[in-house]
Parts: structure tokens; C-alpha cells; sequence
């Protein structure tokens, strides 16, 4: 393990020199510090996360880079003309070492940035471990609406890993989609029929993690705590039918099974639209269980040491089986 008083730019070099830029993606406290950074200092910004989850995440990434794990620019150059935010969606690729489903990452952050040192890569070095092909998705945010755009990144992550499933040991066409807080709106997303994969021709995913996720419900518009969030998500003063065009439970014809965390004691969203949401697609007849963790806070990344730990396993189950 590194020292954690060691700057990132002293950890991180060759391959992976400069990627401490994405590991609190669009922060604006780190934005122009971030190399210069130390775990000792990102753990006192963050210190609902576990400390020594994020510095094992860090280390998982560091490990990869010595061994070969790329990081994927997802759009070409000129793609990035009209959209200068396109040369940062990245994607962290950690395949396995024989070929098995993937598992494509979200962190959150509100779409204000991309917390990816607690929400992304402690989260894939655990997947990682029980066997799948990880990838970490560093998607567009900073700019308003956030969506489709995001939703935009997350499809040609998944058509990447696809296209070239035999060079990242993935099983073609085999992967599910975990995402955290806003990070699991876009994971909720996926599954519909006119925001998710169906939309861009896309496989269907094995299943979906929305863990702490802000679900587009109308449950959670009414809500005065999300107006801003929403703003983010959808633009300033959205429309009520861009509210509709979102709406899970409008467009879910083809929802994948589902997998959803959620600690009791999350002071910014409630378990109980979660839990209802999961019940809705029981009585559809989409397989669905919600996880609520009794005394798990918001941002708890991979649960350990905040009432959570588990739940990838969890997750990981009920992929198999479609229970836990």
C-alpha cells in the first residue's frame, strides 16, 4: 500500500501519470490542486467514505497501470470539437483474467463531478476480486442538463466493452450497470425503453445497481431538496413532459432485474421510494430486491466500515440468481 502522505503525482506516473485529474472529477476544491494531493487529504474532504476503501481502490488502480490496464478515451478528437467535456469521458478498464461478465461503474456527485475515489474505483476493486471485468465510467458532467449526455457516455461504454469483448475477457454481451447516487440515476436509466439501452440498440444488461440512487419518480421531483439536482439533470425550470420523458415508471417495458442499496440513516433520500420502486417491479414481474441497510449514510461506496459492507456480494447473487 502506498503512503498516504505521498502526493498523487509522486504515486502515479507512466501510464498513468496526470490521472488524479479523474478521481474527483469536476470538484472544483480539487480541480486545480489535484496532483498535488495526498489520501490524507481527499479523506478529510470525504469523510463519510472509508478511508481505507478508497486508499485500497487507489491502490487496485495503481497495480493495474503497472500491469498493463489501460485508461480509454471514449471519443475521438474531433468529436470533442463541439464538446470540449467529450476528451474527459474516460473509461478505467480492469478485465479479468479469464473472460466474464462485466460490470460497468458510475460514481456519483450530483452531476457537479465524479466521485470516483470513493464511489468508483474501491467499488471495482471488489467486483474485481469475485471474478468479473470491471470498467470505471468517467462521464460528462459540469454542464446543464447532464442528460442524455451522460446517458450518451454510458452507451458508448457499453459498445465499447462489447465490440471488444475478447480483448477485455468480457463474455460478450454479459454486464450489468452499478451506479451511485446520481451515478444511480443513470443506472436506473439504462433500463428504459426510451432513455436506456433499447434506445441506442444496445444488449439488455443482466442487471441493474442503483445504489443511493436518485430515482426519476415523481416521488422525488416533488421533493424541494432535489430542485437543484434536477436543474442539473434536466436544465433550468424543466417542463413537466421532460419530467414524464424520464419518469421510470412510464417507460419500463423492458426494465432488466434489479439490485438496489440503501441505508436507513441516507439523510438525503428516503429508502422507501427505493424499496416501493423495487415492489413495482416485482408486481411487473421484474425480478428486483432492495438492500436497506440499517445504518448506512449516503456515499457509503463499497459499505465497509459504514454499516454496508457486503452488499456487492449481495449484488453479485443475485446477478446469478436473481434473488439474494
Amino acid at each position: 500500500m502506498f503512503d498516504p502522505n505521498l502526493t498523487f503525482c509522486e504515486i502515479f506516473s507512466g501510464p498513468l501519470e496526470g490521472v488524479e485529474k479523474y478521481f474527483d472529477y469536476g470538484n472544483a476544491r480539487t480541480a486545480e490542486r489535484a496532483h498535488a494531493m495526498t489520501m490524507a487529504d481527499f479523506a478529510r474532504m470525504h469523510p463519510v467514505c472509508n478511508r481505507a476503501s478508497m486508499a485500497e481502490g487507489l491502490e487496485f488502480l495503481r497495480r493495474s497501470g503497472e500491469s498493463g490496464g489501460t485508461v480509454k478515451a471514449l471519443y475521438a478528437p474531433e468529436e470533442c470539437l463541439a464538446d470540449p467535456r467529450k476528451a474527459d469521458v474516460k473509461l478505467f478498464c480492469f478485465p479479468a483474467d479469464n473472460p466474464a461478465p462485466a460490470v460497468i461503474i458510475c460514481a456519483g456527485g450530483g452531476f457537479k463531478y465524479v466521485c470516483n475515489i470513493a464511489e468508483g474505483f474501491p467499488v471495482a476493486r471488489t467486483f474485481s476480486a469475485i471474478g468479473y471485468s470491471v470498467f470505471v465510467l468517467n462521464y460528462r458532467v459540469g454542464g446543464s442538463p447532464a442528460l442524455p449526455s451522460a446517458l450518451h457516455d454510458l452507451a458508448r461504454a457499453v459498445k465499447y466493452i462489447n465490440d471488444n469483448a475478447k480483448a477485455l475477457n468480457v463474455i460478450a454481451g454479459s454486464y450489468a450497470v452499478c451506479g451511485s447516487s446520481a451515478g444511480g440515476t443513470l443506472a436506473a436509466q439504462w433500463g428504459t425503453d426510451n432513455k436506456g439501452y433499447a434506445r441506442y440498440g444496445l444488449p439488455k444488461p443482466a442487471a441493474l445497481f442503483p445504489i443511493y440512487p436518485v430515482l426519476c419518480l415523481p416521488e422525488f421531483y416533488s421533493k424541494l431538496r432535489f430542485k437543484a439536482y434536477f436543474g442539473r439533470a434536466f436544465g433550468p425550470d424543466p417542463l413537466p413532459a421532460t419530467f414524464d420523458d424520464y419518469d421510470l415508471t412510464r417507460h419500463m417495458t423492458v426494465y432488466p432485474p434489479a439490485f438496489m442499496v440503501i441505508g436507513r440513516r441516507d439523510g438525503l433520500i428516503s429508502y422507501k421510494p427505493v424499496s416501493a420502486f423495487a415492489d413495482l417491479l416485482l408486481k411487473r414481474g421484474v425480478p428486483a430486491y432492495a438492500d436497506i441497510c440499517p445504518s448506512s449514510p449516503h456515499g457509503f461506496g463499497d459499505g465497509e466500515g459504514r454499516g454496508a459492507q457486503g452488499w456487492i456480494l449481495r449484488a453479485d447473487a443475485f446477478l446469478k440468481n436473481g434473488k439474494v
